[in-house]
């Protein structure tokens, strides 16, 4: 996992132009009151899904996954889009937990522009459902291969992770914590664990509710973080070559065999379709040799 600073100037200078435009396109002078400010309007345009896109050098800020800007993409709110009870009522403790893990979440209020009448945003704080700090780039969980008891191909199955998985579950906004990147590890079966010095900054309980959240343990990405650790050590194979043999069934049963993938886990990925999604994975490549270093 990585980093996100939110504190970036010359990005949170970008973020507050989009996220200003947006609202004063949106707002109706006559009327006085914003038409069709929404979320989906507002992601509509992909500037926002641009900007974060470049800010996190394309990975998902959950399960590192590498996106193509509208491929497989979703903006994740932080606080969440929804914060309201069964009863309609804003569930202040909620939003209140999230600002503790980042100040510039004062520059976020939690607001939908969406009544009849509404005063009019100029400048922070912005509304949480458009706020360059309340935005990060995830993967929509389309983990799209899945397989029957025998392992082979069948049906799609979509949102297995990440932002479509977690919904507005209370999690911990693990890309605000500055050496994330010391304090979770993935070990060679491809499990996500905490390391050891974790403890001052995160529980285990809260962790693994996070993790369980998003899926990020499910079985697709276990294999895939697996699969990469044992090219990675096997140092015969790089991430270009991996991702040549996505429609090169040759190589692909090349870099499997010479690799040492074992047998079960080797059927399951040798699959064009399966072996793009290994290929989009291609950060855990770096992890896993860094890691041996």
């Amino acid at each position: 996992m990585f980093w996100i600073d939110k504190n970036n100037k010359k990005n949170r200078k970008k973020g507050h132009k989009i996220v200003n435009q947006f609202l004063q396109e949106a707002w109706n002078t006559e009327e006085g009151k914003y038409i069709n400010c929404t979320f989906d309007s507002f992601k509509r345009g992909r500037n926002m899904e641009r900007l974060l896109h470049e800010e996190q050098n394309g990975f998902c800020c959950y399960c590192m996954r590498h996106l193509e800007i509208g491929v497989h993409t979703s903006l994740e709110h932080i606080i969440p889009h929804h914060c309201e009870n069964d009863h309609g009522k804003i569930e202040i403790p909620k939003i209140n937990y999230y600002k503790q893990f980042n100040e510039v979440f004062k520059k976020v209020e939690y607001v939908h522009l969406t009544r009849e009448t509404h005063k009019r945003h100029i400048g922070s704080p912005y509304p949480h459902f458009c706020a360059y700090e309340n935005l990060v780039l995830s993967c929509d969980g389309s983990l799209f291969i899945d397989e029957d008891q025998n392992h082979n191909l069948c049906s799609s199955k979509l949102h297995l992770c990440c932002n479509e998985a977690r919904g507005s579950e209370q999690i911990v906004p693990l890309f605000f914590i500055p050496n994330i990147h010391q304090l979770v590890e993935y070990n060679d079966n491809g499990e996500i664990k905490l390391s050891m010095n974790a403890k001052q900054y995160l529980s285990h309980i809260d962790f693994y509710k996070t993790i369980e959240m998003l899926k990020l343990d499910c079985d697709r990405l276990s294999i895939i973080r697996r699969v990469w650790n044992i090219i990675a050590i096997a140092r015969q194979y790089g991430i270009e070559q991996v991702k040549s043999a996505i429609y090169n069934p040759d190589l692909r049963e090349e870099i499997l065999a010479i690799s040492g993938v074992p047998f079960d886990l080797a059927k399951r990925v040798n699959h064009h379709l399966y072996w793009k999604l290994l290929s989009e994975y291609y950060w855990f490549y770096l992890y896993y040799k860094n890691k041996e270093l």
